[in-house]
């Protein structure tokens, strides 16, 4: 059996337009402009492997700006400022956290991140004052390196 192949002008346009990805950099910055915002931590399980209680769940939220983010909670009200950057790009994609100011801690904790809609899922290596190297998780699973925050969006009023 012989397979016949017509192109035509608009056939070629077609498949360009339909295997041409998006610039990487745009599914990052979409992501940077998706994040923005405040999100509430609904699930908190640290590098014991515990999740929070509900009480710790109270009033901590993620306030996304920029590039920036604030950690708050309600144990602790005053805001932690960080630096975030992510790439998109990545499978799983790639979040990086970084504490300011002078803070004791490695300058980087490296991570993933899942965006659903209105939840978002962030699973971090937890750092430590004697982390030397610092390996990336790859599963949304908290262990005894990495901590999991699982996030819902704060609608606005």
């Amino acid at each position: 059996m012989k397979c016949v192949v017509s192109i035509t002008a608009s056939s070629v346009l077609a498949f360009v337009a339909f295997a041409a990805d998006p610039p990487k950099e745009d599914a990052t910055k979409d992501d940077v402009k998706k994040l923005q915002g405040t999100w509430q931590v609904i699930k908190w399980v640290n590098d014991c492997e515990k999740p929070a209680p509900a009480e710790e769940l109270k009033g901590f939220t993620f306030e996304f700006k920029g590039d920036k983010v604030s950690l708050r909670s309600d144990m602790d009200p005053i805001a932690k400022p960080a630096k975030y950057t992510l790439n998109a790009t990545k499978n799983p994609k790639f979040f990086d956290f970084q504490m300011e100011g002078t803070n004791p801690l490695p300058p980087l904790a490296p991570g993933i991140y899942k965006l659903d809609g209105d939840e978002l899922s962030i699973c971090l290596v937890a750092v430590t004052e004697s982390d030397k190297a610092s390996i990336r998780p790859t599963e949304f699973k908290p262990s005894k390196n990495n901590v999991l925050f699982v996030l819902k969006r704060v609608k606005k009023k």
